[in-house]
């Protein structure tokens, strides 16, 4: 703020950046209203409840979205974006069921 390059989200940008923060933001859904173009979003997966509460990473109080690959796929076609990109490249690199994704804007 001091040097004048922090913009608040509501002013929007194309392209929005989620490395491991989009299961920690209360409201995401208002952030990603103001994206105009692409969303990349990593965060961890699971395959369901019982997936989730095992996880290393289910930490209530610290994390607030739990997705299934389907339900953030479902998540933000509700907010105007396809899925343009998936891979499991993280995983694949070592870190437990962690995926990234590139949502483009439709609507």
């Amino acid at each position: 703020k001091k040097r004048n390059l922090f913009q608040e989200p509501k002013n929007g940008w194309g392209s929005m950046t989620f490395w491991d923060t989009l299961e920690h933001i209360p409201e995401a859904s208002k952030i990603l209203e103001h994206c105009r173009s692409c969303a990349f979003v990593t965060l961890p997966i699971f395959k369901d409840e019982a997936h989730c509460r095992e996880s290393r990473h289910f930490k209530p109080g610290e994390h607030v979205w739990y997705f299934t690959r389907e339900g953030i796929i479902r998540w933000a076609r509700g907010l105007g974006f396809n899925l343009l990109e998936h891979n499991s490249m993280e995983s694949d690199l070592g870190r437990q069921d962690i995926e990234t994704f590139v949502f483009k804007r439709v609507a």
